[in-house]
């Protein structure tokens, strides 16, 4: 993906449309307004602040989480691939793709599972960005939605979510989704 490339080469789009939700067409366009906001091909973690924060306030922590779990071979730029790869799960995903995603936002360490201290960090962050969610009082503080979640979802009880339970305590409890409020499914 050269600087001066506004189309995607044929070999390139074919394999992107075959890993996202997007026909050839929607990629194509999409390729055409990164190039034209990101000429280098790549996207920096403080560019991916900007671009996250425009209008809104106190989310760099939360967008650096974020900017982390779209990151997937974790060298420190997003390139297309992982853009698009990104869109794709947030605006047309399956359920479990989209829990997934999430699940990849507040797993910090990246080892496969969700520990209390993870979900806390995320959730300060979230509680940072000033967002108005209305949750009941018993879900007032970062530490009580923490609590709640992992009293309902960690089935096995080892103090660490692992996907599948992020998958099935979500499909039990809809209402968790509001709780993580970082991202819906």
């Amino acid at each position: 993906m050269g600087k001066s490339n506004s189309k995607l080469k044929r070999k390139e789009l074919r394999s992107i449309s075959q890993k996202t939700s997007f026909t050839t067409k929607e990629i194509n366009a999409w390729y055409k307004v990164f190039s034209k906001e990101f000429p280098t091909g790549k996207i920096s973690p403080k560019e991916f602040s900007v671009k996250y924060n425009q209008g809104k306030r106190n989310k760099d922590k939360f967008a650096m989480y974020l900017f982390r779990a779209v990151d997937l071979n974790g060298d420190g730029v997003l390139d297309f691939r992982e853009f698009i790869a990104a869109l794709s799960v947030t605006s047309r995903g399956s359920f479990e793709e989209k829990v997934k995603f999430m699940f990849d936002i507040y797993d910090i360490d990246g080892d496969g599972f969700i520990t209390r201290d993870e979900m806390l960090a995320i959730m300060r962050a979230v509680d940072l960005m000033g967002d108005d969610v209305d949750y009941a009082e018993d879900e007032s503080t970062p530490e009580l939605r923490v609590d709640k979640i992992f009293q309902q979802i960690d089935f096995n009880g080892d103090g660490k979510l692992e996907p599948q339970e992020m998958v099935e305590g979500i499909k039990m409890y809809p209402s968790i989704a509001k709780l993580l409020a970082a991202y819906e499914c």
